[in-house]
């Protein structure tokens, strides 16, 4: 049976005939595991991800799902909590994926670390990780921080807040980097910015949001979000206190959620250029499966500013905020 379903030369045509007509009515399925076994080939692609409560990476997965589906792989997923460095091995040397793409990690990530050191497929999606020398596409966080900050600075803005990531990321490195680096060429001191860590989530980005509007003497008139998610959460914030967005401050995000093109939303934010960040991670991950010894690829996806509503120039003066009472945290719409 195995030698008909995997048309095997030697079969003659009455017997494949007979073989597939049994297995027609009886409704027969290969046992996928069983295949994989005798072929140690899984048909297969592991995609770890680490929070999917922001936007973006459902988004991503989607994306992944839809692009591995069209090669002729289905996909497992994984959530990460913590180091799970000996689930994602074992899943590998069991064959039940024959590579995996990793959205959630480190710059020193153990499990991207251990998995790359035993030689299996493996890419890197929107992150990087040290002493880990393997594929990887990632946008380019870095300029297109910067040009966050240029636009903010062009409008008039000096007094600008900024919402960051998870620390000991690429994406929070690289981000920070590239806009802070853009103030301090353009003049403005420690002072004059501030910043405040943030794991990417609408409520963090809410409760940082609020921290900057009343916890300072003089108003803050712009906030950059290292992600949609949190610039929207700061965007509710403002709202809450009585500001109004754009006219008493300013909101940039960066990603280009679907969600930031919404008409009551219209956030000015960062965007890829042209490229998927899916489909190279795909392409890479296949190549990988293919020739395991292949030099690894590091993909740039450049980034540009999309403007559109959240941003103008600062209210003169700038507009104190109201006091708020009860719970500061946010309902997760906006107004």
């Amino acid at each position: 049976m195995s030698r008909v379903l995997n048309n095997h030369p030697n079969i003659a045509p009455q017997t494949r005939e007979r073989v597939l007509a049994v297995l027609s009515v009886s409704d027969y399925r290969p046992n996928e595991l069983a295949r994989s076994l005798i072929t140690r080939k899984a048909n297969a692609i592991g995609v770890v991800v680490d929070d999917v409560t922001n936007p973006f990476y459902p988004e991503l997965v989607d994306q992944l799902a839809d692009m591995i589906a069209g090669n002729g792989y289905r996909l497992l997923l994984w959530k990460t909590s913590g180091d799970n460095s000996d689930e994602l091995i074992r899943a590998l040397q069991a064959r039940l994926v024959d590579g995996m793409i990793f959205t959630a990690a480190k710059l020193t990530s153990p499990a991207v670390t251990e998995v790359s050191a035993r030689g299996h497929p493996l890419v890197l999606v929107n992150r990087y990780a040290q002493n880990a020398d393997v594929d990887k596409v990632f946008i380019d966080t870095t300029s297109g921080a910067r040009f966050a900050a240029e636009h903010l600075l062009s409008l008039g803005h000096t007094r600008i807040a900024i919402i960051g990531g998870l620390d000991q990321t690429s994406t929070n490195r690289d981000m920070t980097r590239g806009f802070v680096g853009a103030l301090e060429t353009a003049g403005l001191t420690a002072g004059e910015w501030q910043l405040r860590p943030s794991d990417y989530t609408y409520e963090s980005g809410y409760r940082a949001a609020v921290q900057f509007i009343t916890g300072n003497a003089l108003p803050v008139t712009a906030i950059f979000a290292m992600s949609d998610a949190a610039a929207i959460g700061a965007m509710n914030a403002a709202r809450a206190f009585g500001l109004r967005v754009p006219e008493d401050i300013s909101v940039v995000g960066f990603d280009d959620i679907a969600m930031a093109s919404w008409p009551m939303i219209q956030l000015t934010t960062v965007a890829p250029v042209g490229q998927s960040l899916a489909g190279q991670a795909v392409d890479l991950v296949l190549k990988r499966i293919k020739d395991p010894h292949r030099v690894p690829e590091q993909i740039e996806i450049a980034s540009h500013l999309v403007v559109r509503q959240t941003t103008a120039p600062p209210p003169q003066p700038p507009k104190q905020p109201r006091s708020l009472g009860g719970d500061q945290r946010g309902s997760g719409a906006t107004a």
